[in-house]
């Protein structure tokens, strides 16, 4: 998997991925859709549901991740908080989402 995600990340970006590139989401934002990424998301983590897959650690390409993006992009625009600070937000929101995979995997 995380050799396809370098390929396609590259692919994308025309840059190296590196898991600890703390511009990852900006590089991500100037060449991808994050509308259409929280859609996928959804889609992935819906057939994981159907089939049955209950644990995170068995749903590794659909994450919920999503969902906090949303609420964060709902209260962006009620809030108006500025886009920086929406990007640090969201930049938490990675560190925590791998100490709870961590957590989850062990």
């Amino acid at each position: 998997f995380c050799d396809r995600l370098a390929e396609k990340f590259e692919k994308v970006t025309g840059q190296k991925y590196s898991k600890n590139d703390r511009n990852i989401y900006q590089k991500l934002m100037q060449s991808g859709d994050e509308k259409k990424a929280i859609q996928l998301a959804e889609r992935g983590y819906k057939r994981y549901m159907e089939d049955g897959k209950q644990k995170p650690s068995e749903m590794w390409s659909a994450c919920r991740v999503y969902r906090l993006i949303k609420e964060i992009q709902e209260k962006v625009v009620s809030n108006d908080i500025g886009r920086e600070q929406f990007e640090l937000i969201q930049e938490e929101l990675g560190n925590a989402k791998k100490k709870t995979r961590k957590n989850f995997d062990s």
